[in-house]
């Protein structure tokens, strides 16, 4: 179980974190409409002080990679377990752990290090009421205007 964690869990969680999340549309209290993005917690958002600037909460990005990597450690030991023994093999852990540092250094650098005005809070603090929400890979494109237009309709 060590060298599930060690070897496969660990990058198949940056990974998987980096690549696939839920969108929210959703109403902010006091505010407007607004795309909001994580699984299952909502962790990023659209900056309301500038526009092109992001806000990430903190304790809800924790979470989140927490519930990540609980479901891949529990995901590869249930396969482990009943379908297909692992054998130690540096080279897929080296792979992965290669894929890995490379999807987490370009969310730090296109997140974090483009923009001076993206702003980092421990956690949320505004009320969100939820209108729509979906899944979606980070190569998938939502097509906002619909679902805008699908949930004005619903109201």
């Amino acid at each position: 179980m060590k060298n599930i964690i060690t070897q496969y869990s660990l990058p198949a969680c940056i990974v998987l974190f980096t690549i696939f999340s839920q969108w929210h549309y959703v109403y902010v209290e006091d505010g407007a409409n607004e795309f909001m993005y994580g699984f299952p917690l909502i962790y990023n958002c659209n900056a309301f002080h500038t526009s092109l600037a992001q806000q990430y909460f903190i304790m809800e990005m924790l979470i989140d990679i927490g519930v990540y990597f609980i479901i891949t450690t529990s995901l590869l030991y249930l396969f482990h377990r009943f379908v297909f023994s692992f054998k130690k093999n540096k080279w897929i852990s080296r792979v992965l752990y290669i894929v890995a540092f490379i999807f987490i250094n370009f969310f730090i650098i296109f997140n974090i290090t483009f923009s001076d005005d993206n702003r980092y809070y421990l956690k949320r603090d505004f009320n969100i009421h939820h209108k729509a929400s979906g899944f979606q890979f980070i190569w998938q494109k939502i097509d906002k205007n619909k679902i805008i237009e699908e949930s004005n309709q619903s109201d």
